[in-house]
């Protein structure tokens, strides 16, 4: 196990184990995870550096919500878009 998944692991223990006094029975998990997110922003590193590794698109783009609801940031649009951004003069690449 490298030290990511250590990091991540004991944050999971901390929670499972009530040393760190944080409530998310009632939240919804997004909620929860950005809650945690903001208190460790190492976490949030931490679980997207894991998912690059892994290769996961499904759990990055819930990582990716998830981080974005803790820290602010632009509406996420995942709505593919056919068109060629490029002016019409530009070269194909």
């Amino acid at each position: 196990m490298n030290e990511t998944h250590s990091i991540i692991m004991l944050h999971l223990v901390e929670l499972a184990t009530n040393q760190r006094r944080v409530e998310m029975k009632d939240q919804a998990h997004d909620h929860a995870m950005a809650d945690l997110f903001r208190e460790d922003p190492a976490l949030a590193l931490a679980t997207v550096e894991t998912i690059l590794t892994n290769g996961d698109l499904p759990e990055l783009l819930v990582a990716a919500r998830q981080i974005n609801l803790a820290f602010g940031g632009a509406s996420i649009n995942a709505t593919p878009c056919n068109e060629d951004p490029r002016p019409p003069s530009a070269e194909p690449v």
